[in-house]
């Protein structure tokens, strides 16, 4: 058995607490041995939890201090510690998105294909154990026609019941200095690329924040995309038809639909089957994704495979990881189609004709 692959974790928020560290805990492949962010008292606590010795609230200072093999960046903005992580060789795991601009994500992904090391976005959906279903039945068969993808997110709050997350305590007033400074500084990077309106600038935020994952997925099967034939979007929804290399695909979002249930699944046309994914809520464990054939191998009628496994894809994202910094094997969410990503979402809300109101009423 190979040394595990050291890892360390910069940004150890909520995202990172639920979706990471606990794979790395108990993944044989990996040792999760620094953890870096700008609260003592989460550090303090989270290294309990794991047996993590190295503490830092210095990205730079755990990177140099060579403790780490690997990294995964899970901080609201990502452009600093990503370029430090690859120009100082480390292999890198990137939570999605990329970027908030198209200026950042080119940066990025240009200091990723000079890099000797791997680096991949956090797009876990592509290692979801219903989709990988999806996508083996379809190599075997005839050419995907049309992509329908559909994204109404759900309940974001049913998780705070179901994971101990430790937060900043109240003797350090981080997270309300955080969140303005954070918030200004992504206000600030939007305008860069759409310009002053408050409108686009909610759009482009909550489409990479929400709806990134479906892009990727969608490259997955179809290729780049490769023109827009139509954009609509107003008060948080967006309709879109976009030409991509292998299939026409149709994308409807919604940022804020408020259901309590998770409503995202994606819909594979072919000339005779059609093949779709309910996703599972991401932030319940071991919840399979469902998948539903309709027409394949001669049948008319809908069956849903009972087959699928429940393994959490960020298991199998972290795994898969581990393939690529030691086999070779290449990244299935590279770095590049994160920056395809947002480059696309920033066409589909400009190139939309202009509405009054974009932003959700609730």
């Amino acid at each position: 058995m190979p040394e595990p692959i050291r890892v360390g974790v910069i940004g150890c928020g909520e995202i990172a607490q639920i979706m990471h560290l606990r794979f790395l805990d108990e993944l044989p492949e990996f040792e999760l041995t620094a953890l870096c962010d700008l609260s003592n008292d989460v550090l303090e606590r989270l290294g309990a939890r794991y047996c993590v010795k190295h503490l830092y609230t210095s990205y730079l200072e755990m990177i140099d201090a060579g403790t780490v093999d690997a990294v995964v960046v899970a901080t609201p903005q990502h452009r600093e510690p990503a370029l430090a992580a690859l120009e100082n060789g480390k292999h890198l795991l990137l939570e999605k998105p990329v970027a908030y601009s198209v200026a950042e994500a080119q940066e990025i992904a240009a200091a990723a294909s000079r890099a000797s090391s791997v680096a991949m976005v956090g797009y876990m959906r592509v290692y979801d154990p219903g989709y990988e279903a999806v996508r083996h039945e379809l190599l075997a068969k005839e050419p995907v026609r049309l992509v329908r993808s559909h994204n109404f997110g759900g309940d974001m709050e049913l998780h705070h019941s179901l994971f101990r997350v430790v937060r900043p305590g109240p003797g350090e007033a981080l997270e309300d200095h955080l969140a303005e400074e954070i918030g200004a500084r992504t206000a600030a990077t939007l305008r860069s690329t759409v310009g002053e309106d408050d409108n686009l600038q909610f759009m482009v935020w909550a489409l990479l924040m929400g709806c990134s994952h479906d892009l990727s997925v969608v490259r997955d099967l179809a290729g780049s995309a490769t023109s827009i034939e139509s954009s609509y979007i107003d008060s948080g929804r967006l309709l879109a038809c976009v030409a991509h290399e292998r299939a026409l695909c149709t994308y409807e979002w919604d940022t804020s639909p408020g259901y309590p249930w998770w409503d995202q699944e994606l819909s594979v046309f072919t000339s005779s089957a059609v093949l779709t994914v309910h996703f599972a809520d991401p932030y319940i464990p071991y919840q399979p994704s469902l998948v539903e054939v309709h027409g394949a191998n001669g049948r008319s009628s809908r069956v849903c495979r009972p087959d699928v496994s429940n393994e959490p894809a960020f298991r199998r994202e972290w795994q898969h990881f581990a393939r690529c910094i030691r086999a070779g094997e290449p990244p299935r969410t590279t770095i590049q189609g994160g920056r395809e990503d947002v480059e696309l979402i920033t066409e589909l809300v400009r190139g939309a004709p202009a509405r009054d109101t974009l932003v959700p009423t609730r």
